[in-house]
């Protein structure tokens, strides 16, 4: 992402920027809220009626407009992001406050404004990341197995389906194994030619070949022996000049879950170790790890959480960020507000990408947990509330971080005064 111009504005600031990638499409996901607004270029059907009595014609047209966003904005696959609200541009063909979804992509380009209502330490840190050249891990893994693979791209905390291959593998036979071999060579010309057409290896700083058995070897000589014939594709010779990047790990499968399994892997940890991907489970796995060693030291649910920061005694707080984005404020301003409550004592957030692959595991323990410092047996008596949220608790702790953010404005604006 490349920022234009940045700017706080009371509670809130305004971001004007332009995505370049597909992690830029991630962090902007990620930023966008619930009654923020945001301007950039979009289309939207105009229908009007004939003059000629012929009937109502219609036709697409791009707009500029800007949007009060209503609900949380959609991230799919391909990296393009939907955000529906509705319009606060004066136009003729658009009216005020009809509502309009608009998609942004990253190729080409695309501008857009940003107008947050609220503006905290996460989305500062969300906004650094996703301008900085250096936060990006560019890794391209092919998960293989018999009869099926795919090319999964990671870059930073986007995991990216990018193409995927399946075909049917000949069974051995006695006394000839001629056609599966000839079956087993078709795929693997067929996972090359995905390669080749996916994956830019001059831009990749690791590739991955993922598969149980001996799949991702065979598969490796194949493109050894292809690239050494007299008549090979000029594009696998630019290819295997980039062997160096090359990581072959054994792993379950060749489904995508298998990821997680190739990211523990220490030579891929070496490789990826600037890769946010990796940190995400590395910390689930510490948190794992506390579980069966020192249960006393690992809690998750956001009572007991919310009570652990309360006592200042996290150490790590582990959390989802579908919970920063969630559509109701007084969750998405909570979780906000622990994450910057536990920095401020020397804690460490850790926020998970929710399509990232230790997500999913988090997700099923509510989406929050923490690592202590110290073991804090009497956690185990706080019952969980549906309500919590809604809770006095909970009022207090944003009201009292509200007044703590209101008296360090008016002492910063004293300040500057004098």
């Amino acid at each position: 992402m490349r920022l234009k111009h940045f700017e706080l504005q009371n509670d809130g600031a305004f971001v004007s920027a332009t995505v370049v990638s597909v992690e830029g499409i991630w962090h902007l996901y990620n930023l966008i809220a619930v009654g923020d607004t945001i301007r950039t270029k979009t289309v939207r059907k105009v229908v009007r009626d004939s003059t000629s009595g012929a009937g109502a014609t219609s036709q697409k047209k791009t707009f500029v407009l800007s949007l009060l966003v209503t609900s949380p904005p959609e991230y799919d696959a391909k990296g393009i992001l939907r955000v529906s609200g509705k319009n606060q541009t004066q136009c003729e063909d658009v009216p005020l406050q009809a509502h309009h979804t608009c998609e942004i992509a990253y190729d080409p380009p695309q501008d857009f404004k940003l107008y947050k209502q609220e503006w905290s330490n996460l989305d500062a840190q969300r906004l650094k990341e996703a301008c900085s050249e250096e936060t990006r891990a560019d890794v391209a893994a092919v998960l293989m197995q018999n009869g099926s693979a795919q090319v999964v791209f990671i870059n930073g905390t986007v995991m990216t389906t990018r193409a995927k291959v399946d075909t049917a593998i000949g069974k051995k036979r006695k006394g000839s194994s001629a056609q599966r071999d000839e079956s087993i060579a078709k795929f693997f010309q067929q996972v090359c030619d995905m390669v080749l057409t996916n994956i830019p290896a001059d831009k990749m700083k690791v590739i991955l070949f993922c598969s149980p058995g001996h799949v991702r070897e065979e598969f490796i000589n194949f493109l050894n022996a292809e690239a050494q014939r007299a008549d090979a594709n000029p594009a696998l010779k630019a290819f295997m000049q980039e062997r160096q990047k090359f990581c072959t790990v054994k792993t379950s499968s060749g489904l995508r879950h298998s990821l997680q399994e190739a990211l523990l892997d220490p030579q891929v940890q070496q490789r990826m170790a600037s890769a946010r991907v990796a940190s995400d489970i590395a910390v689930f796995n510490a948190f794992q790890a506390m579980m069966a060693s020192e249960p006393d030291r690992a809690v998750y649910g956001p009572d007991v959480v919310f009570a652990a920061m309360g006592d200042n005694v996290i150490d790590t707080l582990l959390l989802s960020d579908e919970l920063l984005r969630s559509p109701n404020p007084i969750e998405r301003h909570l979780y906000t507000e622990m994450a910057s409550d536990v920095a401020e004592f020397g804690g460490a957030v850790q926020v998970f990408s929710s399509v990232g692959v230790a997500a999913e595991q988090l997700r099923a323990l509510t989406g929050v947990a923490a690592i202590l410092r110290a073991e804090m047996p009497q956690y185990e008596e706080i019952e969980p509330s549906p309500d919590f949220v809604q809770s006095q608790a909970v009022a207090d702790f944003l009201g009292r971080r509200k007044a703590e953010k209101m008296a360090s404005t008016e002492t910063y604006r004293t300040a500057s005064s004098n």
